[in-house]
């Protein structure tokens, strides 16, 4: 890499030469000024452009999510349906307008014409006590569904709460979430199995539980920052 104070937390980081693929420059010159790496703007239809000017086959990862798997249930109901990424005709009955899926297909789709290899990975919901350079360049985080009754319920053992139900008035949801719809998504059913995976021999580490447990603390460490924030 370009920078020798990179903040890249990697055996031997400083002997790699990264370049990211991002979106916009906004984006690019970011990454490029916390983390000496290299950037490129662009989107799939770079790599036709690539493919017809070298002749080569580009591979390109997509790092998508299983929000696209996403219903409309506003925590009113549970879903019984389960995606598996062997089934590659369930995952393309998924409409265009679901959340992500508009990109989803552009990617499938520069592999079908041949002039890349494309990959999509599909994480779900990431959770536990964030830490390290890239959550601090841009925090985040993530809960929904299941989590939601455990969050309430975390909420009320703290004190910080009185009440263990999850609702919120749409005027709650536009406050805390920043619109309806996305406060409705903390109610949605995601549910997926990474079946291709496990055909590899990959084996999950954590259970579900293990998530669930994790919410307590993590609610605790939210409110001691918070707290720190206003000595």
């Amino acid at each position: 890499m370009s920078s020798t104070k990179t903040p890249l937390r990697r055996y031997r980081a400083n002997t790699f030469d990264i370049t990211v693929f991002v979106r916009n420059a906004a984006k690019g010159k970011i990454l490029e000024s916390k983390f000496g790496v290299n950037s490129i703007v662009g989107d799939p239809s770079g790599l036709r452009k690539r493919h017809t000017k070298l002749g080569d086959l580009p591979i390109f990862i997509r790092t998508s999510g299983t929000g696209v798997l996403t219903d409309d249930a506003r925590g009113e109901f549970a879903s019984e349906t389960v995606h598996s990424n062997l089934n590659v005709e369930q995952l393309k009955s998924i409409p265009p307008p679901t959340l992500h899926r508009n990109v989803d297909v552009l990617v499938v789709d520069a592999d079908t014409q041949g002039y890349a290899r494309t990959h999509s990975i599909f994480p779900s919901t990431i959770y536990d006590i964030s830490q390290g350079t890239l959550f601090d360049a841009r925090p985040r985080s993530t809960a929904n569904g299941l989590a939601s009754r455990a969050i309430g319920d975390a909420l009320v053992e703290l004190g910080i709460a009185t009440d263990t139900e999850p609702t919120f008035t749409a005027e709650e949801l536009v406050k805390y979430f920043g619109s309806e719809s996305s406060g409705y998504y903390s109610g949605t059913n995601s549910r997926a199995l990474a079946d291709r995976s496990r055909s590899s021999g990959w084996k999950p580490e954590y259970t579900r539980e293990d998530m669930l447990r994790s919410i307590k603390p993590e609610i605790t460490a939210i409110q001691e920052k918070q707290q720190a924030g206003k000595a």
